[in-house]
């Protein structure tokens, strides 16, 4: 057999949550193709606007091939949208800078009891702004999961752990299933048209008084 290839998975200093994984990892890129065998490890790394990486989990070496930024709760989901100015506009900044990537996840790490625990105001108006800046910037939304248990976290962490990977080393061979692909031959556009970007701290500010 032969020896697994080395990755690294990069966890965001700042991000407290150690995500948890199996070290090796097999992974199958596609029908015609022998899986191959990852060697795993973890390592802390300041994921800043000036390293290059974005997220709160990367893969060393891909920069720009995906990323996963994990939210705990729908406290956190408030603070980041419809809290103080200077965090939303610094959160705004930080999903423009996340959206570059050719994969951007962002990791709803709850359940749905945990969506709707918000006694402030109505939790859809964080769901549906949350859904909106995502729409937008094109960032693949994964969750809320219900992952609890510690067996059934090591399985969402090998899930995700997955999905790096595939953003990583996806094969030229295996399925297209981009928009394009699928609608193009009935006029299908991805042009927004008229659809504003809620990119602004005045645009974010009038969402906010509006509460």
């Amino acid at each position: 057999m032969k020896p697994p290839l080395s990755l690294t998975l990069y966890r965001d200093s700042r991000e407290h949550f150690v995500m948890p994984y199996n070290p090796v990892r097999l992974w199958y890129p596609g029908p015609a193709h022998t899986p191959l065998r990852f060697l795993i490890k973890a390592e802390k790394f300041a994921m800043t606007a000036s390293s290059g990486y974005a997220g709160d989990y990367a893969l060393k070496d891909f920069p720009l091939a995906g990323g996963l930024e994990r939210k705990a709760s729908i406290r956190e989901l408030y603070n980041n949208l419809l809290g103080a100015m200077k965090e939303r506009a610094r959160f705004l900044r930080a999903l423009d800078r996340f959206a570059r990537l050719s994969h951007p996840y962002l990791w709803l790490d709850m359940d749905w009891t945990d969506m709707f625990a918000f006694e402030d105001l109505d939790p859809l108006r964080i769901h549906d702004l949350l859904l909106r800046v995502c729409q937008q910037r094109r960032i693949a939304i994964i969750g809320p999961t219900c992952a609890k248990t510690p067996k059934t976290r090591l399985k969402m962490g090998n899930f995700l752990v997955g999905l790096l990977i595939s953003a990583a080393f996806g094969p030229s061979d295996v399925p297209e299933t981009s928009p394009q692909k699928i609608f193009g031959n009935i006029g299908f556009s991805l042009d927004t048209g008229n659809v504003s970007r809620l990119d602004s701290q005045d645009e974010v500010a009038a969402v906010s008084n509006s509460n």
